[in-house]
């Protein structure tokens, strides 16, 4: 309906403005000890209330603006070949852990005595005077220098409520789209009141301003398909999923896990015969439909063009 529509293209232009100021982004430190003051400035401000509400009111909610509204300012990075795990225990301690080899098999070398297939995370600086497909320049903020990191898109999230308590924890794996997917789970649980199962199972979005097109998966409804090309979006299909682990904090004394069905799996815990007969049903249901959702993943992974019949 209109609500969902509204919904959709507000997140869609929000992501916009995202991408375009994380183009700018960089390490805060140029070295081990110093700061890089410009960096600290734009995290600073993207971080504000008063930024928060400068975006809001510039979301034209009518209507797709053109690129240069979104204020891009460098090349986009884009990383694959990446892992997440969510783990909270009984004492309510919790880590989101992402890790990555950046591209697929990284650097094509492994260990022979370990095994280990090496990274090439250096592919994720950018280059001076090396402009990407856009024509847009390279990031200085993402220079190569010693000891500095590159940027990356691994997004795990821990959320705690007033006292502190972990509440939810969220990553996920599929490179720049981590950004988007993980934030779209979080919005679901958090402020749509969805159950976990449910937020990670929800249709996906995803934008990153360059290149200027709405990936949508194959689930979402024809009529907010339609009315987002109304508002002008370019649409495609989702060229690629990203996968999300989450476990969120149910009362005080419950935990729910999902390991996100497009990929396959399913979470784990100790103490697992202990658990309540509801959490065992609603596991055995989960695990026997996840073959039924791969099968649709595999069509939305190919990426077909949405266009309205």
């Amino acid at each position: 309906d209109e609500k969902q529509v509204r919904f959709y293209h507000i997140l869609n232009e929000v992501f916009k403005f995202a991408y375009g100021k994380r183009s700018a982004l960089g390490d805060e430190y140029d070295s081990q000890t110093e700061k890089n003051q410009e960096i600290e400035r734009l995290l600073n401000l993207i971080l504000s209330p008063e930024y928060a509400e400068e975006i809001r009111q510039r979301v034209n909610e009518d209507k797709a603006q053109p690129l240069s509204y979104y204020e891009p300012m460098f090349e986009p990075q884009t990383d694959h070949g990446t892992s997440h795990c969510s783990i909270i225990d009984a004492a309510g301690n919790a880590v989101a852990a992402t890790s990555t080899i950046n591209t697929d098999f990284g650097a094509v070398v492994y260990g022979h005595n370990t095994g280990i297939i090496y990274n090439n995370q250096m592919d994720d600086f950018s280059q001076p005077g090396l402009s990407n497909y856009y024509g847009y320049a390279p990031s200085p903020a993402n220079f190569i220098k010693p000891f500095k990191r590159p940027m990356s898109s691994m997004s795990p999230i821990l959320i705690t409520d007033s006292r502190g308590n972990v509440i939810f924890t969220a990553g996920g794996s599929g490179g720049s789209r981590i950004i988007s997917s993980v934030a779209q789970v979080a919005i679901y649980n958090l402020w749509l009141g969805k159950s976990i199962r449910d937020a990670v199972d929800m249709p996906r979005l995803h934008q990153q301003l360059i290149p200027m097109e709405l990936e949508l998966e194959k689930r979402f409804p024809v009529n907010v398909v339609h009315g987002l090309l109304a508002k002008g979006h370019t649409i495609s299909g989702f060229r690629g999923g990203c996968v999300v682990q989450a476990i969120e904090r149910r009362h005080s004394n419950e935990l729910w896990a999902v390991s996100d069905a497009r990929k396959g799996g399913a979470p784990d815990g100790l103490g697992y015969k202990n658990v309540t007969k509801s959490f065992q049903n609603w596991f055995r249901r989960t695990f026997k439909r996840s073959k039924e959702q791969r099968l649709l993943e595999q069509e939305i992974e190919k990426g077909r063009l949405l266009t309205p019949k």
